[in-house]
């Protein structure tokens, strides 16, 4: 799973008892307009500067280095920002902030022992209003795999505050992993009744009502995601993703040009742009976006893969050409043995080996799904059109919403024109 995100508290100049001296708040009020500017380089100073007057409490020093801290960690100077909360928490035991910032310092260092007893140590000392300590405690037993007690601490989160959206989002994506995928969307609909821009949470609820084939709700969800964030590339190729699945080949073309139009460097939205312009006739154009693809990433097997089913749609031997194409392809990986089923340097028998049968759950159903459409091909290339017909078949009853489904029913549609 996307690894989930983490809900930061700020550090706020109403924070601050009455300082002695006034250049001491300026100071500090200066380091925090320049952190909320995006210079931290300038909030570092200001924060030093104040350290250095020499004029604040104990109590107010804390804050200051809590602030600095946060500067220093938001530069990625993490050593340093652990080093500040320390002396912060030094000199003041019961400043719960610190202890998330820290515990937040130790996760990006992975040392996550020491963030989960930070985030008890907030839990402890604040009692009152821990939500947010719960929900970086929770986040961290994700990273280290205990989802139990990770989703546990999320509804302790919910329960002190459950108006905080992002903490449903941060469970749900938890739940989806685990295959909740009811349990996920009613978290992700909870964040989103919560906050209705929150575009990152209509994106991930289609992507479970897609896994359920709830494909109307998908596509709908999709398309507020692009709608609410246009220039989110991934959203624009999910929505390309399930126009393709259904068979809306033209429609998935639009979605990836917009997703390539954003993000021109990503070898796979080419890759899904050619498999859409394969099958909306347009051969040479997803030839060219399949170059591309490799040029971008030459250790795409996919893109190795789909090249030569661009080449057979247009009786093109490739053979040479393909064997020099996947010399940069890890054999060992899937879909490694797709590539070598194509390169007849396998038999069939050993694609399932390489495979559906040494995946998990969720894997095991798309390299199934995969392995079923790919020997259909292979089969057809062979001239063995009843072993063909019966693969792909297999493909189109049993594929989860890849494009391989839709590539399936696309062959079987055309299977009785070829000859």
């Amino acid at each position: 799973m996307k690894v989930a995100r983490f809900v930061f508290a700020l550090f706020v100049a109403a924070g601050i008892s009455y300082l002695a001296h006034a250049d001491a708040l300026d100071l500090l009020k200066a380091g925090l307009a320049a952190r909320r500017s995006g210079d931290l380089d300038a909030a570092i100073k200001f924060y030093s500067q104040a350290i250095a007057t020499g004029s604040l409490s104990s109590a107010n020093l804390a804050i200051v280095l809590g602030s600095r801290g946060i500067a220093f960690d938001m530069k990625g100077e993490t050593d340093k920002a652990i080093e500040d909360f320390n002396e912060a928490i030094r000199l003041n035991a019961d400043y719960d902030s610190a202890y998330i910032y820290r515990g937040l310092a130790w996760v990006k260092k992975h040392d996550y022992g020491r963030a989960i007893s930070d985030f008890t140590e907030a839990i402890t000392r604040d009692p009152g209003n821990p939500s947010l300590a719960f929900n970086d405690r929770a986040n961290t037993y994700v990273l280290m795999g205990e989802y139990d007690r990770a989703i546990d601490d999320y509804g302790r989160a919910i329960q002190l505050n459950p108006s905080i959206a992002s903490v449903y989002f941060n469970r749900a994506g938890l739940r989806y992993a685990r295959g909740e995928y009811d349990d996920a969307i009613d978290d992700y609909s909870r964040a989103i009744d919560l906050n209705p821009a929150y575009a990152a949470a209509y994106n991930n609820r289609a992507v479970a009502y897609q896994i359920k084939a709830e494909i109307d709700k998908a596509i709908a969800d999709f398309g507020s995601a692009v709608r609410l964030n246009p220039y989110n590339a991934a959203a624009h190729g999910n929505l390309g993703t399930i126009h393709a699945t259904i068979g809306e080949f033209d429609r998935a073309v639009a979605d990836f040009s917009s997703a390539i139009v954003l993000k021109p460097e990503v070898a796979g939205f080419y890759i899904k742009r050619a498999q859409a312009r394969l099958y909306s006739g347009q051969l040479n154009a997803a030839i060219t976006d399949l170059n591309t693809a490799l040029t971008l990433d030459p250790s795409d097997a996919y893109a190795v893969i789909w090249l030569h089913l661009a080449h057979l749609r247009g009786r093109v031997d490739d053979m040479q050409e393909m064997r020099q194409a996947a010399a940069a392809i890890d054999r060992n990986k899937w879909p490694g043995a797709i590539v070598e089923l194509f390169l007849v340097t396998s038999e069939p028998e050993t694609v399932n080996a390489a495979g559906p049968a040494n995946a998990d759950r969720k894997s095991k159903s798309e390299r199934e799904c995969q392995e079923a459409f790919y020997l259909g091909i292979f089969e057809l290339e062979k001239g063995d059109r009843t072993a063909a017909k019966n693969h792909l078949q297999a493909a189109a009853d049993t594929c989860p919403s890849l494009f391989e489904l839709a590539a399936a029913k696309a062959e079987l549609t055309s299977f009785n024109s070829r000859r």
